[in-house]
Parts: C-alpha cells; structure tokens; sequence
C-alpha cells in the first residue's frame, strides 16, 4: 500500500501587512499579511526547511529519493532535486527529479513519487516544494502571492493516509504564468479565470477522483484545495456536492498564495485534523488540476501535532515596503561575493555542503573542517568521518553594520554543534536583541551570494524556536 507517510513545512518568517503595499501604491488594501522572503530565501531554501521539517532526526538512508517542485525555481538547467539529496546525505543511488512549469508541479510529483514507490524503485520519497513568486510592484497579484514551502514523504510503511482514487483534468490556460526571462507573474482577467478555468477543472478533476474511489461526494469530511481565491471554493462544493463545512481555509490573509507548495500546505491541515477512517479530497490546480481521494489510517496519531499553526505563529513584522523591494532585488544593492567555481565546489564534495567533520581516534576531538592533523592533540592517525547535528549553540558572535546587506546587521556567529564540532556561520532570521552567548540554533540553507558562476548557498544559523 502506497500513500502519505509524513509531511513538512515551513513560511517565511517576514510578514508584510497588505496595508503597507496598498499605500505605497495609494490602492485599496485586502485583509491581512503576506509571508515575504528574506533576501537569502528562495524557492530551493523553502524546500529545503520543509524537507528538514520533515525529516526531522530520521536517518537520511531512510529515504529512496527526493523530488523538488517549484516555478521559482533558482536554476533552469541544473538539478535543484540533486542538489537537496547532497546536503541532505541521502544515498548516491537515491532516485531525483524537478518539477516546474505550473503550480500544481508538487501534486504531479507526488504522482510520480506513488508510481515509483508501487513500482518498487524506492521506499521513501520526499516530494517537497518551494516558490518565492514575485508579482508586478503595484499589481493584481503582489497582495496575493506569498513565499514558503512544504515536503510529504511518499512509502510504503507506516502510511497515515492511503489513495483510493486520482484523477487528472488538463487545461490550456493563461489565467496566471510567466514567461522565460520575465521577472514578475502575469495575471490575466481573475473573474475569468475563476469562473471558466478554476470551477470546471478542479469539479471535474474531483467528479472523476471521486469516481475512481467509488466514494460520494458526501462522505468526504475535509476538502483541502490549492486555490489563490477563497470565494471559489464554495462554488466548486455547490457544483460537486461537497460538504462547504469540509472546506479547508487556504491561510490568504495570513500567508498568501505560495503557488506549487500550496496544495501541500491544505493536505498538512487536512492531515492534523482527520481522524482514522475518515476521507480526505485534495486537490491541486495549475493549468488543470489534479485531485486525489484518501483515506486516514490508525498511522496519523503518530504524526499529528500542530506544526500549521506554528508556522503561521512563527513569524516577524517586515516594517517597510521599500524593505520588501530591497529584498525582491529591485532595488540592487548587493555587491558581488566572492568566486566559488565548479571545480572548488566538486572538491569540497564530500564534506561541506552536507556538514561531515572529522573525529580524532586517539583525543576524540571532533572538528570541521577536515584536515589531516587532529587540532587538538596534532594526530596524524585516519580521522573518522562524521555527520555534524544541525543544531547547536552560539559560542560567540558579532553583529557587523558595515557590511552590504539588505537586512542588516549582518550576524556571524561561531556555533558549537550538539556533537562538537564548531562551525563559523552567518546568521539568520534573528531579532538583533535575541543574539546572544548559549543561544540555541539550529542550521537552515540559505543563498549567501551570487559569486563566480552560480549562486552559493551555505548553511547558516537561525533561533532554534523556528
């Protein structure tokens, strides 16, 4: 039996009122917020966090495989899905793949995550998904769209909601998309494309799933569906017979819109709040629309928490529109970094990206990074290679107002890893008061710069409290 075994998020932790971007632009505002960015996320750092969010202590080998899907994503020919399985320690053999091009890009992952775990090829697979869209400044969609990510590890084993049925609705439309080399989201004619592309894709995507699954309209007890639009859910439970107490909020004031991590994001509240045996109808929508019919199994209580709500909790005020244009790069204000070439990135391979230190046999010291002599006692004995835990504590820092960056002041920090290695890490997503000596943190991939010929990420540090 195949289906959900586990789920991850994570939000951008800056909030931008709609308020602030209504009166830049002397418009009308909507209710609410949106999740912004900061200048070293993007769409790979999104589903990055959720990935580890959802992976938690588990031992990478667990996993056969990770899929990433976005429409952000920050490379156009380059393996975003390869790149995560490296930092992550997933096995050489581990199966990969991208998925792009639309925003229901995660659901057809999954798809494809189910076909290869019935088929065998992997136990576990991670499908995670990360969008950082940018609309045009003054524009229909700047107050919808927001930025985040969310992961499901699709297997086998212990599987907390199982599939009944799927089916599959494709559309050639143009309601929302961007084209190729294009900075910012188009939006074509929104009552429009609710009412002649959203209603009858995702109704008839849902009609057949239902179908599949030999399951009534009726008996569906949550409706988690990836919309940008809140009031066309109750259309679409008017035109197919769902239950509108079914429907799950989509969090557009709190959030906004994240594009292919959305429908994700619905299933993990689906996720918290089913009980064994009840059913569940997930929908994603992006020229079509995808939808799947599960069923909860006894499984769930060992997943379920609140990580939903404390995502939307977790969170800090953007003060300042122009601060929001700094950190979308409108405004360039970064200075170049420095040069990381292929060949320097292929020769710190083995340890770097995916944090693996040296252990001395003789004095135990653990420290990264490797070097032949031990640090301590100067061994020149073979080191052990070991995997460095992602949280620690701040051993000392300091907080440099000099340097180019939108969020200044720039943190560094020097961070005491749970198993004892220090590492020398920039510093993230902190409010400036709470630095400090003995302060957990835990690591969160992040874009450092763009230098030499592709963008850099590293790890940095952030309050363990995220």
């Amino acid at each position: 039996m195949a289906g959900i075994t586990g789920y991850g998020l994570h939000f951008a932790a800056y909030r931008l009122p709609h308020e602030k971007i209504a009166s830049a632009w002397e418009g009308r505002s909507a209710k609410g917020e949106k999740a912004v960015a900061c200048a070293d996320e993007d769409a790979l750092t999104f589903a990055s966090d959720a990935a580890a969010d959802l992976m938690g202590e588990a031992d990478a080998s667990a996993f056969g495989g990770i899929f990433f899907a976005s429409t952000t994503s920050p490379f156009s020919e380059k393996s975003s899905a390869a790149f995560l399985a490296h930092c992550y320690r997933l096995p050489k053999g581990a199966l990969t793949g991208d998925f792009a091009g639309t925003r229901r890009a995660a659901s057809t992952a999954v798809k494809a995550a189910l076909d290869a775990v019935r088929a065998g090829s992997a136990d576990n697979i991670i499908v995670t998904a990360g969008d950082a869209r940018t609309a045009e400044p003054g524009g229909p969609l700047e107050q919808v769209t927001g930025d985040g990510g969310a992961a499901l590890c699709i297997g086998s084993k212990n599987v907390v909601a199982e599939i009944l049925g799927a089916a599959s609705v494709s559309e050639n439309t143009y309601d929302e998309y961007r084209v190729a080399g294009d900075d910012f989201v188009n939006a074509g004619d929104q009552r429009f494309a609710m009412g002649h592309n959203f209603v009858p894709a995702v109704s008839e995507a849902i009609t057949q799933a239902l179908a599949s699954a030999k399951v009534a309209a009726g008996d569906i007890a949550w409706t988690a569906i990836g919309a940008d639009n809140a009031k066309v859910l109750a259309a679409v439970a008017k035109k197919t017979g769902l239950k509108p107490d079914s429907l799950l909020p989509a969090y557009l004031n709190e959030v906004g819109y994240l594009g292919a991590p959305q429908p994700l994001v619905t299933l993990a509240q689906a996720l918290e709040k089913a009980k064994p045996g009840e059913k569940i109808l997930w929908v994603a929508y992006g020229d079509g629309a995808d939808a799947y019919v599960l069923e909860v199994t006894e499984e769930v209580k060992k997943i379920q928490g609140s990580k939903v709500e404390a995502a939307l909790a977790d969170k800090r005020p953007m003060k300042s529109y122009e601060k929001y244009l700094k950190f979308r790069g409108v405004f360039k204000l970064e200075t170049p970094g420095p040069e990381e070439t292929p060949v320097l990135h292929w020769n710190e391979r083995e340890w770097n990206l995916p944090l693996m230190a040296d252990k001395c046999p003789d004095c135990e010291l653990v420290y990264f990074p490797p070097q032949a002599l031990c640090m301590r006692c100067g061994s020149r004995a073979v080191k052990i290679r070991v995997p460095i835990s992602r949280r620690g504590k701040i051993f000392t820092y300091t907080k440099d107002y000099l340097v180019a960056n939108p969020d200044s002041p720039q943190m560094t920090c020097v961070v005491t890893a749970e198993n004892g290695a220090r590492l020398f890490l920039q510093g993230t997503d902190f409010e400036e008061a709470d630095v400090d000596i003995d302060v957990p943190v835990e690591f969160a991939l992040r874009r450092l710069h763009d230098g030499g010929e592709f963008p850099v990420y590293y790890w940095k540090c952030r309050p363990a409290a995220r």
